[in-house]
């Protein structure tokens, strides 16, 4: 039932029978008496939802306007990274990458990547602690990356830029949480010889390296740091040859450590290792009190 501009305003409108449906009004007996009563509840969700739909078309066209201009500012920010004011400008893109909406957009995500990429081929990644903040972002929105290169790439950076610094710590959360990240990256380790993989493997063996002397010290570390170490030595035919002596000097220790020194004894009058064997030669060797009888 249409209304009157007059009637659109009242709180009350008086009816001695049911006239219909009327938009807004509830009809029954009142203080005012019999008729149609105003819905406050329904006016005011109304009011709201209107309210919200200006809202979201300002925010719609504002955060539009801020992609656009976030990206001007990340362009003229990423070509200072390789200049004389390399260390203010990773600064400056480290606050940018934690600004709400500034890794959304993939043409962002792409261009730090890019600039990343430049910067590690022409001075390699200097100021770590800068790029941890910023790897450590674009780790957080990977899926926005395009291209599997810039996926590997950041995967890499995390481990060379950020899990290291997590591994010089006393907290057994944060040291396990990161070699669980080392872990990862070892399992997914394929057999290429590639930049990309010989910087992974480099990433890997560095977290290691830094995790050891907390292996040596603290006996919390132990059992997470042998099993990264162990699966690195299952997959030690991933390596390259200078990488692989690195690799056995790890597992060599993990395994005097578990067995004694007298496991690398019981290993020098076993059989002669195939020079392919993608284990590591004290793998099967058994415990202490069984390597000599």
């Amino acid at each position: 039932m249409k209304r009157s501009a007059d009637e659109s305003n009242n709180v009350f409108i008086a009816a001695n029978q049911f006239e219909g449906v009327r938009s807004g009004y509830f009809y029954g007996m009142g203080e005012q008496g019999l008729g149609y009563y105003l819905d406050l509840q329904e006016a005011q969700q109304q009011s709201q939802n209107c309210h919200a739909k200006k809202q979201s078309k300002v925010s719609f066209e504002d955060m539009n306007q801020r992609m656009v201009d976030s990206y001007k500012t990340l362009n003229r920010v990423c070509k200072m990274i390789t200049g004389k004011k390399a260390e203010k400008a990773l600064s400056m893109l480290g606050t940018l990458v934690r600004t709400e909406g500034c890794l959304s957009s993939r043409e962002n995500c792409t261009l730090i990547v890019t600039t990343l990429r430049d910067l590690e081929s022409k001075n390699g990644l200097t100021h770590p602690g800068l790029v941890a903040t910023i790897v450590a972002a674009l780790a957080a929105n990977i899926s926005n990356l395009e291209s599997e290169e810039d996926r590997v790439d950041v995967a890499t950076w995390f481990l060379s830029a950020c899990c290291p610094a997590k591994l010089r710590t006393d907290d057994t959360y944060v040291f396990v949480k990161a070699i669980t990240k080392v872990n990862e990256a070892i399992q997914a380790l394929e057999k290429s010889f590639c930049e990309a993989a010989t910087k992974r493997c480099d990433a890997i063996l560095h977290c290691i390296a830094v995790a050891w002397p907390i292996y040596l010290t603290k006996p919390w570390a132990r059992t997470s740091l042998e099993s990264c170490v162990l699966a690195a030595a299952k997959k030690r035919i991933h390596f390259s040859s200078p990488q692989q002596k690195r690799l056995d000097f790890y597992t060599t220790g993990v395994y005097e450590r578990r067995h004694g020194p007298a496991a690398r004894d019981a290993f020098s009058r076993s059989t002669v290792r195939v020079a392919n064997s993608v284990a590591h030669p004290l793998r099967d060797v058994r415990p202490k009190n069984q390597i000599f009888r």
